[in-house]
């Protein structure tokens, strides 16, 4: 009767002990009910051979090494297992944001990685100039009341440089993610949403997506676009990759799901981990245009990242898959994001750089626009659409890295 209760006891003990270990991995990180299934019965099976074990223990006290031994040996596999391969999963879902405070306007940081600052201290720091933008000296100024602006977190530099070119220097514009800055970065969707809404007047992004475009209908305003600049849509692999070029439709047929692993494009024999933007974003918009109306795969969970810097660390730091893709635009990608760890594909055999955007022979080439409502009748808005047209503007987005119009 005692060794029923130890046993009964030690039962219990034991699978909540397997289920703190393993039963917790299950919920938070299985990206299917199959895969949910499998880690379960794995679970099981553990338990199971410690019960016989500790059953033989009790009972005859022989034969309990082989039932210890095998559940040992499962137990440090498994967890070996998800401690190295599922640490880097891990990364792939984590929100990595850019720090965009070395290129606000005005303000000169020491310290790149400086993300938080008081407003004593912030005063001391405003200068005339951030050497980190790319901008100009003007004979236009705003001298009061300049537009409200937004936009994507890749085109911060350029329309921060246009701030630090033609606006008062005396208006708030750190932190960029405030409520009440003269010109915040909320990111391609955010911008969207805020001009859509009125709460800005200008905003600096690629094309609006269907649902963009049905929110502002929906709204009842109508959104006029100023095309200012070109840019490469890129996709990279993990640099230990071997695959150097994708054709236009290899990439439609990777992300519509007809193709899945690396040998189908004159690759190694591994299967395609292809990341995608959460909805809305300015990449992704831009990844369902080249779909050309073509279905996209529905992505797992684990394989879409938040924003554009999340989506370059994914690639760049999963150590255990070597077969991710992503994609990005070419200036986020080499210049805001400097990472060795990824490579950049050639399309169609064109490598993506400034003279293949400028002449258009690489195959996907986006324009980036300055937007606003019809509805919005202010002068200084008019303005600042009329000096984008000038080569002070254009001269700003060639120092930053882009492609002028």
């Amino acid at each position: 009767m005692i060794k029923l209760l130890i046993l009964i006891i030690a039962g219990i003990l034991s699978f909540g002990i397997c289920f703190i270990f393993f039963g917790l991995y299950i919920i938070i990180y299985s990206s299917s009910d199959y895969e949910g299934i499998v880690y379960a019965l794995i679970i099981l099976l553990i338990w199971l051979f410690f019960m016989k074990f500790f059953f033989n223990l009790l009972d005859t006290g022989k034969n309990y090494k082989k039932p210890l031994f095998i559940c040992l040996l499962i137990s440090l596999s498994f967890g070996g297992y998800t401690y190295f391969l599922e640490k880097d999963l891990h990364i792939k879902q984590v929100n990595t944001r850019i720090n965009l405070d070395k290129f606000a306007p005005f303000i000169d940081f020491n310290n790149p990685n400086l993300m938080h600052i008081n407003e004593l201290d912030l005063k001391e720091k405003i200068t005339l100039h951030n050497p980190n933008l790319a901008s100009v000296k003007s004979d236009f100024k705003f001298e009061n009341n300049p537009p409200l602006i937004d936009g994507a977190t890749a085109l911060y530099p350029i329309y921060a440089a246009f701030v630090e070119s033609i606006y008062p220097s005396d208006l708030k514009y750190y932190p960029c993610h405030a409520e009440d800055s003269v010109a915040k970065c909320s990111t391609t969707n955010g911008a969207y949403e805020n001009l859509i809404n009125q709460k800005v007047d200008i905003i600096f992004v690629a094309g609006a997506s269907n649902e963009q475009l049905n929110l502002a209908k929906d709204k009842n305003v109508t959104m006029e676009f100023l095309e200012i600049g070109k840019e490469a849509f890129v996709f990279f692999v993990n640099s230990k990759n071997s695959l150097d070029n994708l054709s236009v439709d290899e990439v439609v047929k990777i992300y519509s799901g007809k193709i899945t692993n690396y040998k189908e494009v004159s690759g190694k024999n591994a299967t395609i981990l292809a990341f995608q933007r959460d909805k809305n974003s300015g990449s992704q918009t831009m990844l369902e245009k080249i779909m050309a109306g073509k279905k996209l795969m529905q992505a797992p969970a684990t394989n879409v990242v938040g924003d554009m810097v999340g989506i370059v660390k994914s690639v760049g730091t999963y150590k255990n898959y070597k077969n991710a893709l992503g994609f990005s635009f070419l200036y986020f990608t080499k210049e805001m994001v400097k990472s060795s760890d990824i490579k950049l594909l050639k399309i169609n055999g064109v490598y993506p750089n400034s003279q293949s955007i400028l002449n258009e022979t690489y195959p996907f080439v986006g324009k980036f626009y300055a937007v606003t409502l019809k509805e919005n009748k202010k002068e200084s808005v008019k303005e600042f659409l009329e000096w984008l047209k000038s080569s002070e503007a254009k001269l700003i987005i060639q120092k930053t890295g882009y492609t002028p119009l």
